[in-house]
């Protein structure tokens, strides 16, 4: 599921600091994780640099002060002086540099002065303008949840309930560590080490790691394998069981590959976190042997890992399978019996019959490394998962430990507070009852009927562009216009989320008690797995969405051949119905056509109209569409942030979106402009701009941000979008459109002598 911004994973995102689930919304619906400007070591400005920007802030502050007092004389333009502008024309003077030539580096001229004011706070590895979206509207959820519940609004008060519970430090400390001692012998592991023999794997030893393994997995914890429910690819109305590589312990398999595990910096951390957590546990359970055996065997998972270009490659990862044929994959770990274990322990009302592997080479090699391990080894690596599992909902001492471990491989240097914490997590386990909650408050018809009328637009821009690509033969053209009329848009938040039976009844099975945060937690990992395991026996629901309304980011549905915006992204500055057009087309808009794009970047362009997997371009004009998406790999991978290069394979989808998505936006304003004169409102204190100008100036803004190098390193190796600051130079150094808006000189920095990169 492509989206405008995806995170990378941490061992713990609450100690990052990241306030992530994940992406890729690989697919991770809640993440999100912003790219920025990378701060360079030891990075610092002089006083007097600070001091102007100090300075500049109070100049800004004073002239809005004037612009509302002074009387506008006839024949000046007109500027928006409602607060929503002014406050966006602050964020925008306080951000740029006009000291740099927009047309040399637009990027540092639109972003340069962001990190002064918007310095990278100490629990992140980053701050960027999504991120502070996010920021503050966790702050918003925060005055919301921690006020008393009104009466007979079950949504209301599960929610706070929740919430309350994870704040009760108290109970917390109190429980200490005992959870764990519970779920050793409840997941079977204490079992397993009871019965087990030396000496070389057993039928019995394989049974019960499938059992194992059943829990883990119904418990929402990913060892050794991953499981999960999703769209068949190639029958878009029914669901199907996933078989995949699960997440390692570091945020990429690249923190594995020729690695040094004894001076590796990341990897001696883990080894130290391992023995540290699971004896905080267990105390004793442990030697540092036993850690460093269990970092060399995850060292050999992520060998026999695939890489995320073969992940993103929907007919590479398209192998489905007969259960009663899973046995030729592996024949020791029978995943046969797994399957049917996992769907008796759900009792599921249909048998499962075929499961999707997207890499079957994967769960050969596996098992190979399996059997080499020493069974004490895969036991305790099991045991630390478990742990790792649930250790940031434990006392502070598992929280400390992890933190620890943070500040190496997150460069964070100060604990998240724990408002934020469990604001977050509410939104995990109950993500539509706090985005109802959200949405009562913070978004208003008005804006939901304003993005309408957006995508409208930026609809109509992308029939006019296929209808005149030369390149696309006829037949593929009206393909191409069947699946964008046959597209989806959903916004704001689902039907169901304002209907307070519907809302109780999608929650019935997740009971809350607001002085048991650990059961709480189990309670609502069982409610995600059962939801998700329920859709085995049910058709594809056209309705249902796969974020929170509360949730800053977007996403397009291959299957479902759809766009989503929540409420949450919908939010200044990307977007309010006061601002000039230029502003919310070249920010909100431009996320709107990122996400349409999708449905044509080098994966979405695989499914037809109804969202299934299928070939449906011409031979020769799919040839030439190849060729030109090399062009953006090859020019995305010679940018690099502290000499690491940018994956241009890896990157190509949101890259793709990131280009189309810019020109059907400015499009689409265009179109707007037109109709009405070409008139549009002017910003104070930016009244230089053209309303095109300002259009570009609001989409270089929206990828305004900075991050630390930990952060960075992290992005590049895992990040399926390209770093924010190329996310700017990328995209407008192939528009003609920005170079006539600006006035660009051909040859210049952003105005290159080369053939510019363009698809849509």
């Amino acid at each position: 599921m492509p989206t405008l911004e995806l995170g990378t994973r941490s061992v713990d995102a609450d100690c990052d600091g990241s306030s992530q689930a994940n992406d890729d919304i690989a697919d991770d619906q809640d993440s999100f994780l912003g790219q920025g400007r990378v701060l360079r070591d030891g990075e610092q400005k002089n006083k007097q640099r600070n001091a102007f920007m100090i300075a500049l802030g109070g100049f800004i502050t004073g002239m809005f002060i004037a612009l509302m007092v002074t009387p506008r004389k006839g024949g000046e333009s007109v500027a928006c002086e409602t607060a929503a502008c002014i406050d966006y024309a602050d964020r925008i003077l306080k951000s740029m540099n006009p000291e740099v030539d927009p047309c040399e580096d637009f990027a540092e001229y639109v972003c340069g002065n962001w990190n002064y004011s918007n310095p990278i706070p100490k629990h992140k590895g980053y701050h960027t303008v999504l991120s502070k979206i996010n920021d503050e509207n966790n702050y918003k959820l925060k005055l919301i949840l921690q006020s008393p519940p009104v009466k007979g609004k079950d949504h209301e008060k599960k929610a706070k309930d929740f919430y309350t519970s994870c704040m009760g430090l108290q109970n917390i400390e109190t429980t200490g560590a005992a959870p764990m001692h519970r779920f050793k012998t409840d997941f079977l592991l204490e079992d397993w080490r009871q019965t087990w023999s030396d000496g070389n794997w057993t039928l019995s030893d394989w049974r019960k790691l499938e059992a194992i393994l059943v829990k883990f997995h119904l418990r929402n914890i990913d060892a050794i394998f991953a499981v999960g429910v999703g769209t068949d690819d190639k029958d878009s109305t029914s669901h199907v069981m996933f078989l995949n590589q699960g997440p390692l312990s570091l945020p990429s398999r690249d923190f594995y590959i020729d690695k040094d595990r004894n001076s590796d910096q990341k990897l001696v951390a883990l080894r130290n976190y391992v023995h540290k957590i699971v004896n905080n546990a267990f105390p004793g359970e442990l030697a540092e042997s036993d850690a460093v055996e269990i970092v060399d065997f995850e060292i050999e998972i992520a060998k026999v890992m695939e890489t995320k270009v073969y992940l993103r490659n929907p007919v590479e990862r398209y192998n489905k399978i007969a259960v009663s044929k899973l046995g030729t994959i592996t024949s020791d770990f029978d995943l046969a019996a797994y399957v049917d274990l996992l769907a008796g322990a759900t009792k599921l009302k249909r048998e499962i019959n075929h499961v999707i592997v997207p890499s079957p080479r994967f769960f050969t090699k596996l098992q190979k490394v399996l059997k080499k391990q020493k069974k004490s080894v895969v036991f305790n690596y099991l045991l630390f998962r478990l742990v790792d599992s649930f250790a940031h909902h434990l006392s502070l001492s598992f929280v400390d430990i992890l933190f620890e471990f943070s500040k190496v491989v997150y460069g964070s240097s100060k604990k998240t507070d724990r408002w934020e914490l469990c604001v977050s997590r509410t939104k995990t386990y109950l993500g539509f009852m706090v985005g109802r909650l959200y949405v009562e408050r913070y978004f208003s018809p008005n804006s939901k009927a304003l993005a309408s009328k957006i995508i409208a637009g930026i609809h109509s821009s992308f029939r006019n562009s296929i209808a005149s690509l030369e390149w696309m033969d006829k037949t593929t053209q009206k393909l191409a216009l069947e699946k964008a009329d046959a597209m989806g848009k959903k916004l704001g938040y689902p039907g169901f989320l304002l209907n307070d039976t519907q809302l109780s009844k999608f929650y019935s099975d997740f009971q809350v008690e607001a002085g048991s945060y650990i059961d709480n937690v189990m309670h609502g990992r069982n409610h995600l797995v059962s939801k998700a395991m329920e859709k085995l026996s049910a058709k594809v629901d056209p309705s249902e969405w796969q974020l929170s309304p509360a949730t800053v980011n977007a996403y397009y549905s291959q299957s479902k051949n759809e766009i989503v915006f929540p409420a949450g992204i919908m939010q200044p500055p990307l977007f309010h119905e006061e601002y000039p057009k230029a502003v919310n087309y070249g920010s909100q808009g431009m996320v709107c056509a990122h996400e349409f794009l999708h449905a044509f970047d080098s994966s979405g362009a695989l499914y037809g109209p109804k969202g299934n997997l299928q070939r449906w371009w011409g031979n020769d004009t799919y040839v030439t569409f190849r060729k030109k998406t090399k062009c953006l790999t090859d020019q995305y991978s010679q940018y690099q942030v502290n000499g690491d290069h940018v994956n241009g394979e890896m990157t190509l989808g949101e890259n793709i979106a990131d280009n189309g998505g810019v020109k059907q936006a400015f499009l689409a304003y265009q179109s707007w402009l037109k109709a009405r004169g070409g008139e549009d409102q002017k910003l104070p204190g930016l009244q230089h701009f053209t309303s095109e100008q300002l259009f570009f100036v609001s989409y270089g803004h929206t990828w305004c941000g900075s991050r630390n190098k930990e952060s960075a390193h992290i992005a590049i190796v895992s990040d399926v979008h390209s770093p924010g600051r190329f996310r700017i130079q990328g995209v407008l150094s192939n528009s003609n459109f920005f170079s006539k808006a600006f006035n660009c000189r051909a040859g210049s920095g952003m105005n290159p002598v080369r053939d510019k990169c363009e698809i849509f």
